[in-house]
């Protein structure tokens, strides 16, 4: 006997379904590969899984890492890489977001520049890492550390080794008495200012 409906049966869904003559389908179809299959693991065999066995780009799972951080960096991935999320969460970029992996905006996440942190970044907004711009009670901020000859020797080093190489550069003579973190009041948010891609200070 024919059926005479598109939907499955939800009877035979929970495998309960004893009618001889049911009019849903009995047979699943099929949308999403295997992920098991696809590293040769699956142990139910074509017939008795409930996904595709056959190599389909279009029917490949969402790739975990993609979906979360909108960034793969796995060489060889075999999952799909479509447009899951829209543009980056405002939110986790200053710092916190509430939804947590259930937004829908992309959580990336940038390594801070230890130099900024430090109190001087030489590369200023065209440094590669993140300037968190601390949200600080007041209008001015105390730059007292700034010591001349230090930004002197950040600069001449700079170019010999990047971050790594200029903080095992600077001497006890060049360290700063009081970082100006502990003479501003900084609230628990840090923000980061991203203008066509980049970030500054």
């Amino acid at each position: 006997m024919t059926k005479h409906s598109n939907e499955v049966c939800q009877d035979f869904l929970r495998g309960i379904c004893k009618r001889t003559n049911c009019k849903y389908q009995h047979k699943i179809r099929k949308f999403v590969v295997c992920k098991y299959w696809l590293r040769g693991l699956c142990m139910k065999g074509e017939e008795q899984c409930e996904y595709l066995h056959e190599y389909n780009l279009s029917k490949m799972p969402k790739c975990a890492y993609y979906k979360l951080y909108g960034v793969c960096n796995l060489t060889n991935c075999i999952y799909s890489h479509d447009k899951v999320k829209s543009g980056r969460c405002n939110w986790y970029d200053r710092g916190f977001c509430r939804k947590g992996l259930k937004c829908n905006k992309k959580h990336v996440k940038q390594v801070v520049c230890q130099l900024y942190l430090t109190g001087f970044c030489p590369r200023g907004p065209s440094c590669p890492n993140g300037h968190p711009k601390m949200d600080l009670i007041g209008k001015h901020r105390e730059f007292s550390f700034f010591n001349k000859n230090l930004y002197d020797k950040m600069m001449a080093i700079i170019e010999e080794g990047g971050d790594d190489f200029i903080l095992n550069q600077l001497t006890e003579t060049d360290k700063v008495d009081t970082p100006y973190w502990e003479k501003a009041v900084v609230t628990n948010h840090i923000f980061f200012d991203y203008t066509e891609g980049r970030n500054t200070p």
